[in-house]
């Protein structure tokens, strides 16, 4: 699934600390995900967060407290 290359080309890339090119990666697998389907909630969190963590590397604060807080409202 291609949704799924793009979390692991993310995790890849994040693990090479090549943040900004983790957090593309985290936002078009996002993008390829419906808002609105219950079963990709779980997914939905896991990519927020990863992308929190990637922005916290960064020292973005307000793009961490935004996705750490869309990953709760998903899987609190």
């Amino acid at each position: 699934e291609e949704t799924r290359r793009m979390k692991e080309e993310g995790n890849v890339l994040f693990r090479s600390k090549q943040y900004r090119g983790a957090i593309a990666q985290y936002t078009e697998a996002l993008g390829h995900m419906p808002a609105d389907c219950v079963p990709l909630q779980k997914d939905r969190a896991v990519l927020f967060h990863n992308r929190a963590v990637c922005y916290h590397c960064l020292d973005q604060t307000d793009a961490v407290i935004a996705d750490a807080t869309a990953a709760l409202q998903l899987d609190p």
